[in-house]
């Protein structure tokens, strides 16, 4: 109490109570743990799987890499071969141009089967390659 003999007065809004026995009792309990699952187990789950989700992850990017890898290796380990298929080809197209070109230019004079009329230096075309190598 005051000097002068009132009650100090709080601060805030006063709080306003209902008559007594216009409403049945009410029993007030502050222990919720029955109401769900725990923040700390919905934490740690969530966790748990994106921890998973992420090795998952990392594990099968690591067996791709080396799927690549390996498939690399065996393109690189065959381009000799392929190489050297390629240049066949070429060759056996370049015969039979050179025969049908035999055949068309019999009849022209000083003509050479082969010889180019231009004056340049000869080059292998380039040979389109499908695939990403």
């Amino acid at each position: 109490m005051s000097s002068t003999g009132t009650p100090p007065r709080k601060l805030g809004a006063p709080i306003r109570m209902t008559p007594e026995g216009l409403f049945p009792e009410q029993v007030v309990n502050s222990r919720t743990m029955g109401r769900g699952i725990r923040g700390t187990y919905l934490f740690l789950g969530t966790f748990a799987i994106v921890t998973l989700g992420h090795w998952k992850v990392s594990r099968s990017m690591t067996a791709m890499r080396l799927e690549e890898k390996e498939e690399m290796e065996a393109r690189t380990n065959i381009l000799g071969v392929i190489a050297a298929e390629s240049d066949r080809e070429f060759l056996r197209a370049r015969a039979r141009e050179l025969q049908i070109e035999e055949k068309y230019a019999a009849d022209i004079p000083g003509f050479v089967v082969g010889e180019t009329p231009y004056n340049t230096r000869w080059m292998a075309p380039e040979k389109e390659v499908e695939g990403n190598w």
